[in-house]
């Protein structure tokens, strides 16, 4: 019953990341490549494009989009200029930060709808919840 749960939570809640990604136009695998520059920097090019299962050609697709946006930077490695190393600039870092606000203020109204009487178990329930995904990971 709670797996069922959490998978209709999960679907009730997509429409409103959605709806955040489609509105700043980002695609899947771009908004993919900022979670991994977010967790992983710095990671070369190449590691970079391992890491997310896709051809060097395709990552500089994804870069160079992201870059005109503004979200990302590259910088060469001064030993080895063939090394080059994108990373998150402060608008990339921002629009992380940003996802999921939709989603934020849709949890925030249901919240509010609970009253704070039947909040508090869920969010002990929550707490204990979150800490078990970590332990499953």
């Amino acid at each position: 019953m709670l797996v069922d749960l959490c998978g209709q939570t999960v679907f009730t809640v997509q429409p409103y990341l959605l709806e955040d990604w489609y509105q700043r136009g980002l695609s899947l695998q771009q908004l993919r490549l900022l979670y991994v520059l977010r967790d992983a920097s710095p990671l070369t090019a190449s590691e970079l494009a391992r890491r997310l299962g896709v051809t060097p050609s395709t990552l500089t697709g994804l870069l160079d989009r992201l870059e005109r946006e503004g979200y990302v930077g590259r910088t060469r490695d001064t030993a080895d200029r063939r090394q080059v190393f994108p990373a998150l600039t402060d608008p990339g870092r921002q629009v992380i930060a940003g996802l999921g606000q939709a989603a934020q203020d849709y949890f925030q109204r249901a919240v509010e709808a609970l009253g704070e009487q039947q909040a508090e178990p869920v969010d002990e329930a929550f707490q204990a919840w979150q800490k078990a995904l970590e332990a499953a990971r």
